[in-house]
């Protein structure tokens, strides 16, 4: 069935309707045969180019081949979707049928399990429609849409109002880098958000690089339960703090959460994703802290930063989900009077200033110039967003509870602000 199928496609691709179509779907990969193969390698650069095929250059091209003679016949073109149909579908069924047996046969190394699985559900999965987007179909749709709907917040939200509102969400795809020099918040940031999600029930996978997990969740139950983190980790708990953490228990167990704290590189990372994704097939949202923390290859730290960022924002677009990395920053800003970072104090800046969908900086003035009354004050800047303007928010930052909490622009913390950060 599959040799008579696999000319049944090349034919196909002699109809100058349907061809473009037939090498939109259909892939080389797919072919059991060199010489079928080869045909229809040759067919789709020449149909690239504009250039006629048909069955006598066929012949010409591979020297009056007899099996092509006898094989490559006028069929029915208008159901070439059936064609194609069963064409992938004997593609799919021979190659798990490939693996199953590679495992039965214990072929498959136990390591490398999830990212060959992952391989295997990327290379059967396909769309089966021709993507090919019209104006004159969707124009009327968008309008109508952006005239008279409702209020639309589009992504991931960060659950900080005024970040939220500059970003309208963190989009699937997105590369997003949270930076700035340590004791800054970078983590305490990234956890806010990875648990606020997850408590909305989105699947979300931490990639802990720098703290282990039960420093991880003590961050977390302070930030959420408003508990004071020395608190948590002294044990001095009074009892109705004790009741307060014993009744969000099952909440906390419940949330879909992953937390991985091994030193990984971009490949492992990959797999585990995959891993993740066979748990949480909706997995929405990935966090990774830091950047400089993980393993890569490279003769020189930019080469190896370049190489990592690379391979995130390749995760990012493969999966069609946000991550967020976290990056430590140069010392050059503690060099000047004004030491909020910028885009130049990112290490290695050229890979990934140039690879990020959006850069955030936190800073927190306090760090530097000590005053009780904006202890609590935090800027985010964002100072890249490719889909939108850059700027500064302001947020309150509680060190001790580890919550993030949005400023109301009439209160007396905004007054503050305004007087000692110098923000109109």
């Amino acid at each position: 069935m599959t040799e008579n199928i696999e000319w049944k496609i090349l034919w196909c691709l002699f109809d100058e309707v349907i061809k473009y179509e037939v090498i939109a779907k259909v892939s080389e990969k797919y072919f059991t045969q060199s010489i079928t193969q080869e045909i229809f390698t040759y067919c789709r650069e020449n149909i690239i180019e504009n250039n006629i095929i048909n069955k006598d250059s066929i012949l010409v091209k591979f020297n009056n081949s007899t099996e092509i003679k006898e094989n490559l016949i006028p069929v029915d073109t208008t159901i070439y979707k059936t064609y194609i149909d069963k064409f992938v579908e004997e593609y799919c069924h021979n190659r798990i049928h490939s693996f199953g047996e590679k495992i039965l046969a214990e072929r498959v190394n136990s390591d490398n399990i999830y990212t060959e699985i992952g391989s295997l559900v990327k290379d059967i999965s396909r769309d089966d429609d021709f993507q090919t987007i019209y104006m004159s179909d969707v124009v009327d749709k968008i309008v109508k849409s952006v005239t008279e709907g409702e209020e639309y917040f589009d992504g991931i939200a960060t659950y900080i109002q005024s970040l939220d509102e500059k970003l309208n969400g963190l989009k699937p795809g997105n590369y997003i880098i949270i930076a700035g020099r340590p004791s800054m918040g970078k983590t305490a940031l990234a956890s806010h958000i990875a648990l606020k999600n997850a408590l909305k029930g989105i699947p979300t996978l931490f990639f802990s690089l720098e703290m282990n997990h039960s420093q991880l969740l003590m961050r977390m139950f302070a930030s959420e339960l408003k508990i004071e983190l020395y608190k948590l980790k002294r044990r001095l708990l009074n009892d109705a703090e004790k009741i307060q953490i014993k009744n969000a228990q099952q909440t906390f167990k419940e949330m879909p959460l992953i937390i991985d704290e091994s030193m990984c590189d971009v490949h492992q990372m990959m797999a585990k994703i995959q891993k993740a994704k066979m748990k949480y097939p909706n997995l929405g949202l990935i966090l990774i802290d830091y950047l400089q923390l993980m393993r890569g290859k490279g003769g020189n730290e930019t080469e190896i930063t370049s190489n990592i960022s690379r391979g995130l924002k390749s995760i990012a677009k493969e999966f069609n989900i946000p991550i967020i990395i976290l990056s430590q920053l140069n010392r050059l800003c503690e060099q000047r009077e004004n030491k909020r970072p910028q885009l130049s104090d990112l290490r290695s800046s050229g890979a990934l200033e140039q690879d990020a969908d959006i850069i955030l900086f936190v800073y927190r003035d306090h760090y530097y110039n000590y005053n009780p009354k904006h202890e609590s004050l935090c800027e985010i800047n964002v100072a890249k967003f490719r889909d939108g303007e850059v700027g500064k928010i302001l947020v309150e930052y509680n060190l001790k509870k580890q919550y993030w909490k949005y400023i109301d622009h009439t209160s007396k913390l905004w007054e503050i602000a305004k007087k000692f950060l110098k923000i109109e």
